[in-house]
């Protein structure tokens, strides 16, 4: 008998409606479908640069910040426009157990913030929404270090 034979008949998966299951890309996804476009680390900031910033699996679940969207439409990254300041304030762990270097973002002039998804299964760019977001030295962004990039706006739709 083999191991197939052992388990009994196969089971197809259970029909899914289109915004479940696959409806958006793992953060892990994402890294590598930019890694896989050529998008760079960003390492260091020049100070009028854009950034990408790859938002973190928990703030795209059912229960978090971008619940009123659609799993597919959840964003997969934000472009800072002009951030005001980026500085590396720690070092932690990840989930992973990797330690990574923590960036606090500063947006305290508000400068746009373009928010973009990416479809798991065409691996199509959508842009979803804009914002004018501040975030002054008392409330930054924080970002892991591996989740910052250069943008690559040939690869981002206008908004």
């Amino acid at each position: 008998m083999t191991i197939d034979e052992a388990a009994g008949p196969r089971r197809e998966p259970p029909a899914m409606a289109p915004d479940d299951a696959r409806g958006m890309m793992s953060q892990r996804d994402i890294v590598a479908f930019l890694a896989s476009h050529g998008v760079q680390t960003l390492e260091e900031w020049r100070p009028g640069e854009p950034v990408l910033y790859v938002i973190e699996d928990p703030l795209r679940t059912d229960t978090a910040h971008y619940r009123d969207l659609p799993r597919r439409l959840r964003p997969s990254f934000a472009r800072l426009d002009n951030p005001d300041r980026i500085d590396p304030s720690a070092r932690a762990v990840d989930k992973d157990g990797v330690w990574t270097q923590i960036f606090e973002i500063v947006n305290e002039s508000g400068g746009r913030v373009d928010y973009y998804a990416i479809d798991p299964d065409t691996h199509a760019v959508t842009f979803v929404r804009s914002s004018a977001t501040k975030r002054d030295k008392a409330y930054p962004y924080v970002a892991q270090g591996n989740l910052l990039f250069r943008t690559k706006d040939e690869l981002l739709p206008k908004s």
